[in-house]
C-alpha cells in the first residue's frame, strides 16, 4: 500500500474518532469527570470494533464527499 494512501486512511480513523467522541459529548449533554471516562471506553470500542469490521468485510468501500453530502436525501417512513 502506497504512503499517501496509509496517511489517508490513518487520517480518516483519526477524523472519525475525534467524530465518535463529539457525539458522545452531545449524547451525555456534559463533560463531568465520569461521563468523559465512560465516554472514552465506548469511543476506543467502537472505534476497534469498525477497524475489526473493516478488515474482516469482503466488500470493498469507496466513499466520497459527495456521497457523504447526499446523506440529506435520506428520510425514515414512519
Amino acid at each position: 500500500m502506497s504512503s499517501s494512501k496509509q496517511t489517508t486512511k490513518l487520517l480518516l480513523a483519526i477524523f472519525a474518532i475525534i467524530l465518535m467522541a463529539a457525539e458522545w459529548i452531545l449524547l451525555v449533554a456534559g463533560i463531568r469527570p465520569h461521563e468523559m471516562i465512560v465516554g472514552l471506553g465506548s469511543v476506543l470500542v467502537s472505534a476497534l470494533f469498525v477497524g475489526v469490521v473493516t478488515k474482516m468485510s469482503m466488500i470493498g468501500l469507496d466513499f466520497h464527499l459527495s456521497d457523504v453530502a447526499q446523506g440529506w436525501r435520506i428520510r425514515g417512513t414512519f
